[in-house]
């Protein structure tokens, strides 16, 4: 009798996982992904089109030694990515296989109350004791913040640069899904991101 209880308590907890998958399985086979994907697409296109993009992309004052500003505009060849790096007049590049130390504003384009193009900040590590660091090109044994858009910037900048990048979610968020805060939807944001090259050793 003690065996037969022991063998029901088992049968029940297997039935109540299956149960709990299945609903789980369920409620992501509800989720129409064609659908997010083409809101992102249009989101994205009525930003770049927007005074928003102008002000939180393009309008910065050139670093302080005059070097001004290099555009990285790849939409038409990569899923819509683009960068603009501010230069700090060092010329050493952080190049594939160095280490580099950064610190970043992500933030995730939205909606606002009306409809309208917004970003709303979504992780930052401008007050932590440490920048993030990665190896440039091994962005997938990196940190949470490392992403593919963030890794094609960097390969671009030298130590002190900043950087700020629109980056699609085929590139940011679908490849950063490591964070338990991410839900389903988080996949299909775009992130534009603040970063800045704050170590980088000499070769």
């Amino acid at each position: 009798m003690r065996h037969l209880k022991i063998f029901l308590k088992f049968i029940l907890i297997i039935f109540v996982i299956i149960v709990f998958a299945m609903g789980c399985r369920d409620n992501y086979d509800l989720i129409d992904v064609e659908k997010l994907e083409a809101e992102e697409l249009e989101l994205l296109d009525r930003f770049y089109k927007s005074k928003l993009f102008e002000d939180s992309i393009l309008s910065k004052a050139l670093s302080i030694d005059g070097q001004g500003k290099d555009t990285l505009d790849l939409r038409k060849s990569i899923k819509l990515f683009s960068a603009v790096t501010y230069r700090s007049g060092y010329e050493d590049t952080a190049s594939v296989g160095r280490v580099v130390g950064f610190r970043y504003d992500f933030y995730a384009l939205d909606t606002d109350d009306n409809g309208e193009p917004a970003l709303y900040l979504w992780f930052s590590n401008r007050t932590a004791h440490e920048p993030d660091y990665y190896t440039v090109g091994n962005v997938s044994s990196s940190t949470l913040s490392t992403c593919y858009g963030i890794d094609l910037a960097i390969r671009n900048m030298c130590l002190f640069d900043s950087c700020r990048i629109v980056i699609p979610s085929a590139l940011g968020a679908q490849t950063m899904m490591n964070s338990p805060s991410f839900t389903v939807y988080d996949m299909y944001k775009t992130i534009v991101a603040y970063i800045e090259v704050s170590y980088l050793p000499r070769n």
